[in-house]
């Protein structure tokens, strides 16, 4: 969520063209990462010409004016002691998620900080999905849509015919699968997009959707603490690292998803019995979570 600006004669940050909105948000990011940015980053990254850049920053230094200062020595812009955020929520995550894209080179900040720390990215492998199957799967979610497809399931030995309706895409940390009712088990099913064998061919308008999923449509709230082996000091290290608020983290996830989230954060059933050095976390509601957790 942005900041209101400190100018109330300009216009309101909403107003303003998304495109100026991006330039201003990447320019406040690279002030965040390296403490000073200049006309030649934004003229480089963006394709602007020097006068527009210019205009960028008296903008934001209209709508920011405590946030940076020109420091002739180092001609550039630099951040001040009083720097606020304006589009930036100043959060790590967030920072953290541009470095990561900036890595792979996908992001916007490799050409626009002037000093950028040294970062390293451990992925897990890359799955591969067939764009003939991906992108029909796609447009039936879009347009409710039932499809037929090979599947091939790792409970048996050749792959089946199956009609689905799916609803929705799912990234578990891993891989992606798709949401959906299956004609054959009459009962709605998570799929593999890995696993489809063939490209989905359309079958006409489907029967079941999301709104007809009672358990995606039922939410369930994982409760997470510090493992109860650790000491207080270990404990409270823990909790900040995982963001918790008086010791626990609750987060609120649809039924479905349950069993990929605990797997994901290594917590579930047993978790309490782990040593604590390895397993620093553990599943806090186990009464209420663990009936969700079914591979």
């Amino acid at each position: 969520m942005t900041q209101p600006n400190d100018n109330p004669d300009l216009p309101p940050l909403h107003e303003l063209r998304w495109e100026v909105r991006q330039r201003l948000t990447l320019l406040e990011t690279s002030l965040l990462l390296s403490g000073r940015v200049n006309t030649v980053a934004l003229t480089s990254r963006f394709g602007i010409s020097r006068a527009q850049a210019s205009k960028d920053l008296a903008l934001y230094q209209k709508l920011r004016p405590h946030n940076l200062v020109y420091d002739r020595f180092l001609k550039n812009y630099v951040m001040t002691d009083q720097f606020e955020p304006l589009l930036v929520r100043d959060t790590s995550a967030e920072i953290l998620a541009l470095l990561r894209a900036d890595l792979r080179g996908e992001g916007p900040l490799i050409s626009l900080a002037a000093g950028m720390p040294a970062v390293e990215v451990l992925e897990p492998v890359a799955r591969r999905i067939d764009p003939q199957i991906l992108l029909p799967v796609c447009r039936a979610i879009y347009a409710g849509e039932k499809l037929r497809l090979t599947y091939q399931s790792l409970n048996g030995d050749e792959p089946r015919e199956i009609v689905l309706t799916p609803h929705t895409l799912v990234y578990n940390g891993f891989r992606w699968h798709m949401r959906g009712y299956s004609e054959r088990k009459e009962e709605f099913r998570d799929y593999l997009l890995a696993r489809m064998r063939s490209a989905p061919k359309s079958m006409g308008l489907g029967e079941r959707f999301a709104a007809d999923d009672t358990r995606w449509q039922t939410w369930v709230t994982v409760l997470m603490v510090p493992h109860p082996k650790l000491t207080s000091n270990q404990a409270t290290v823990v909790a900040d690292d995982f963001g918790m608020t008086d010791g626990e983290l609750a987060v609120e996830l649809r039924a479905p998803l349950v069993p990929y989230y605990t797997r994901l954060m290594r917590i579930g059933e047993g978790d309490t019995e782990m040593d604590p050095r390895y397993r620093q976390i553990v599943l806090a509601n186990k009464h209420a979570v663990l009936p969700y957790i079914t591979y």
